[in-house]
């Protein structure tokens, strides 16, 4: 009967005192102030644009973040719905562009790779029309096409968020229409003593007169 006692006694202790090392080797982790800053900084960055989305008429950045995300967008965004059209002809045009020089650059690829393989099996369509210099020369300038269609795509692409971002800054110039440009002719002394005439341009601003009635 007591090494019965004596044995669950000694059970329960060694499960106390494998309870109480485990939960003292638990690690401590202590956040830096560094570490917190990062992750506001990174919570900031997340909401930054839609900070830009939120941001009142005109915005220059959301007109630009627009056109940036969907071509045109900033140009409607800015009330010239008459450039979205130009914006669709120029890319449309440059994608058409891309999509047929690539066509044409793998069609005389594959007719002057089977031209110059010495193999019977192997006949390109342009055999008897197209010499094997003609289908290299013509290969290569699909290409380069190719390439410079995807540099007009991206430049395009570029000028069109550009454009929106510059016609935003620009809704908010104001011009008086009370300012004009007036011509007059000036006169200048040299040190020599001769006088030199010229143009002078000068920028007034109208003023609307006053007439004021006496009073009987």
């Amino acid at each position: 009967m007591l090494n019965r006692y004596f044995f669950i006694f000694c059970f329960l202790f060694s499960c106390q005192i494998s309870f109480s090392q485990q939960v003292d080797t638990t690690p401590v982790v202590l956040l830096d102030s560094t570490l917190v800053e990062s992750v506001k900084k990174k919570k900031k960055k997340k909401f930054f644009l839609k900070g830009i989305l939120k941001e009142p008429y005109p915005s220059a950045r959301k007109a630009a973040l627009l056109s940036f995300m969907l071509p045109g967008a900033g140009q409607a965004y800015n009330k010239k719905y008459w450039k979205v059209p130009i914006v669709y002809a120029g890319i449309g045009s440059l994608v058409y562009a891309i999509r047929w020089n690539g066509r044409e650059y793998r069609k005389f690829r594959d007719a002057y790779k089977y031209r110059v393989d010495d193999l019977v099996c192997t006949v390109d369509r342009y055999e008897g029309f197209i010499e094997a210099q003609g289908l290299k020369d013509l290969r290569d300038f699909h290409f380069k096409n190719y390439q410079l269609s995807y540099i007009g795509f991206g430049v395009v692409y570029l000028l069109n968020s550009v454009e929106a971002f510059v016609d935003a800054h620009l809704l908010d110039f104001d011009v008086n229409e009370d300012l004009s440009i007036q011509l007059s002719p000036t006169s200048q002394i040299m040190h020599d003593g001769s006088t030199t005439f010229s143009l002078g341009v000068s920028l007034v601003e109208k003023r609307e007169e006053v007439v004021v009635h006496p009073g009987f």
